[in-house]
């Protein structure tokens, strides 16, 4: 699998579905009350699952409204701030197929201190790019797409460089 995604083996993680690789996620990540997280208003409800409870962890969940069914990078920034620790979003969403421009998305992201974490299950398997091209610090696939697997089969892709902190909650 790490192979035919173009990923590093040791960062591959099988998981049964994007939502279970979502959630590893978003346990994964030092989340505290004040921090906020940024998604948009294009996501499948998978993606907003995982989220919504940290409000009553007291995070604040912020969302990006599409503009005209687009999610340019400017209108994520409008909503990124020093308290933002995450940004969640769909790679290829599932409602429209507009393709997030994650590589700039990952650098605004890097470059403010939050972690870039994806819902890849409407590209990966269709889209041929390496998974660490997108610049993402969390994929998550599920496998009964367009990498034609089964249903209860999927994949939850970590950026190497943040596989020896997940033990202890990433930063």
């Amino acid at each position: 699998m790490a192979r035919l995604l173009g990923a590093p083996a040791g960062s591959i993680a099988f998981v049964k579905n994007t939502t279970e690789g979502l959630n590893i996620a978003s346990h994964a990540l030092d989340l505290a009350p004040g921090d906020n997280i940024v998604i948009t208003d294009m996501e499948h409800r998978a993606n907003l699952w995982v989220w919504d409870h940290w409000r009553e962890k007291g995070c604040e969940i912020r969302c990006v409204q599409n503009r005209d069914g687009r999610l340019p990078v400017e209108a994520f920034m409008e909503k990124i701030d020093e308290k933002t620790r995450v940004v969640a979003t769909a790679w290829v969403t599932y409602r429209n197929g507009y393709r997030v421009d994650l590589k700039a998305l990952g650098t605004i992201c890097r470059e403010r201190g939050a972690r870039l974490v994806v819902d890849a299950v409407q590209g990966a398997g269709l889209i041929n790019t390496p998974l660490p091209e997108l610049d993402a610090d969390f994929i998550s696939i599920g496998g009964h797409k367009h990498l034609l697997g089964l249903t209860g089969t999927g994949v939850l892709y970590m950026r190497p460089e943040l596989v020896s902190q997940a033990k202890t909650g990433i930063t």
